[in-house]
This record gives C-alpha cells, structure tokens and sequence, in this order.
C-alpha cells in the first residue's frame, strides 16, 4: 500500500502542477511559458508516469518487491542448487577425513607386528612357558587398546595350551562378545573349564542354552536387533494411529498388533542383552591389567 501512495502522491503533485499552468495560460494571468519551462513540465510528467522502481521514490523497497517478482521455481532452482552444494562439500569433507583416518600409522605397524610375533611364538611353542610368552605378546596388543574378537580367541587358545583356565576363559568370553559363539570359542571354553574343574571334559553352563542369544549372536548384532524392535514397535503405533481414522480397521487391528507385541518383546529382550554385555565388557577393561597369566603343565596334561 505504501507503494502505490509514494506513487499516486508522485504523479499528482505533478499533474497539478501542469494544470495550474494550463489555467493561468488560458485565464490570461501569465504569459505563455518559454519552451525550456514546458519542456520541464513534460518531463516531470513523463517521471511521474513512471513505475515506482524507476524512480528515487522507490529506489528503498526495490531488493524486496524485485526478489518478490521472481517467480517461485527460481526460487526453489536456486535453493535446491545450494544444498546439492553444501551436501557435495560434506561428502567431500567425509571422504577425506574416512581417508586420512584409514592411512597406516606407526601404531598400526607395530600392532601388525605384534600380531605376527605372537603368532610366530604361539606356532613355536612346545611348553607351557612358551605358551605364556606366546599370551604376554597378545597381552600386550590388548594393554595398547586393541580389542576384537580373533585377538582375544588367539589368546584364549594360547593360555589353554599354557594350562591358565581362569583367564582363558575370560578371554573367550570376550572374545563371544565380538564374534558370537564359534566352534573355536565353545571348544576353546569348555576346555578352559576343563582345566579349572580338573576333569577330562566339562560341560558348559545351561545359562547359554537358556539364554541363546546372548551367547549365539555379536554385540553389534543384538543392538542391530534391538533398534530394529524398537521401529517395529513405532510402526505398530502408526498403524494403530491409521485404524483410529477408519482404514482398514480389521487389517490395521492385527497388523498394529503384531508390530506392537514383537517389536516390543524384541527390544526389551536384545536391549537388556546388549546393556549387559556392555557393562561386563567395561569391567574386564577396567580390571584386566590385574591379571597375571601363569603356567601349568599339569592342568595342561589334562587340557589335552
């Protein structure tokens, strides 16, 4: 509104103006003007009958009346274009940090070499100290923050053969946390209880029957699981939002149900597992620098 009053405002004065000359040309008050006078007059009425934004008038609106002109798909073009830049440029910045981050350190090549170390000792031994050497050589890649599943089952194997069935059982456990239950892992920890109960053969607890999953499937697996529950169970409350509206009642009833029963049993079910496993593995953290690995060659008679 304001525009077009700067505007009307404008081509009036001037209008009234080229009037009040015409009058006093035709009443006889003046005499006729020079031409330089009229051509002033034209020219100011030419100015007037401008649009706004030619003007001084409006030179202070016209960024905000010209980008309200632009018509909405080279608004949308353009806005489109700058995000497809600024997801371009974190792709990027990504990529390069996945890249520098993957790029072989001094630590990696004394990890690796560590590794093949132990591996060398273990193939070597012929006694249980040479086992024990073997296992203070794993030992040390997990004193250096190492942690994965082949490295505590190597170690675990390694003080098997070295008769320390307490810590290699320990060390299987964790090593099921990263891998789930192997064939290596429950023959490795059945005969590390083996050594500990002082029999031929030992049974393992009925808890990792019962209890199936915790042991059968990787830490990263269950949480996978129970993530997957907890949408299940989301989308089960959507359908129930959908039968609420009256489609598919019948449909939408046992469907939402469904969702709703075994996304919830899902994620109580694998996220208590998963919060288990996560604090039994913050605790031998915390307490496996205490432990000393010890030698048997009597325990590892019967381990055999």
């Amino acid at each position: 509104m304001k525009l077009f009053s700067i505007r009307g405002s404008c081509k009036t004065s001037c209008l009234q103006l080229w009037h009040g000359h015409l009058a006093r040309v035709f009443m006889g008050g003046t005499p006729m003007p020079r031409a330089q006078v009229w051509h002033g007059h034209l020219a100011r009425v030419s100015w007037a009958g401008r649009p706004c934004h030619e003007h001084k008038c409006g030179t202070g609106i016209l960024p905000v009346f010209s980008w309200a002109r632009r018509p909405c798909h080279e608004i949308f073009c353009e806005s489109l274009s700058r995000a497809v830049g600024c997801a371009l440029v974190a792709v990027g910045v990504f990529l390069l940090a996945a890249s520098c981050a993957s790029a072989a350190s001094p630590d990696d090549s004394a990890r690796a070499f560590l590794w093949e170390q132990a591996g060398a000792q273990a193939a070597a031994a012929t006694t249980p100290d040479a086992y024990l050497q073997a296992a203070a050589t794993y030992n040390r890649l997990v004193a250096d923050g190492v942690c994965n599943g082949p490295l505590f089952q190597n170690l675990g194997g390694v003080l098997v053969m070295a008769g320390d069935g307490v810590n290699a059982a320990a060390a299987f456990e964790r090593a099921e946390r990263y891998l789930g239950v192997t064939p290596e892992t429950r023959q490795g920890l059945a005969a590390a209880l083996a050594l500990q109960t002082g029999r031929a053969q030992a049974e393992l607890p009925w808890s990792r029957t019962a209890f199936f999953w915790h042991y059968a499937f990787p830490c990263s697996v269950r949480a996978a699981t129970a993530l997957a529950g907890w949408s299940l169970f989301w989308l089960g409350v959507f359908f129930r939002l959908l039968r609420r509206r009256g489609i598919g009642r019948v449909f939408l009833r046992s469907l939402s149900e469904t969702c709703l029963l075994t996304g919830g049993l899902l994620t109580v079910v694998f996220s208590a597992s998963v919060l288990m496993t996560l604090a039994n593995e913050r605790h031998d953290e915390a307490t496996w620098g205490a432990r000393i690995f010890t030698a048997s060659a009597i325990e590892t008679e019967v381990g055999r």
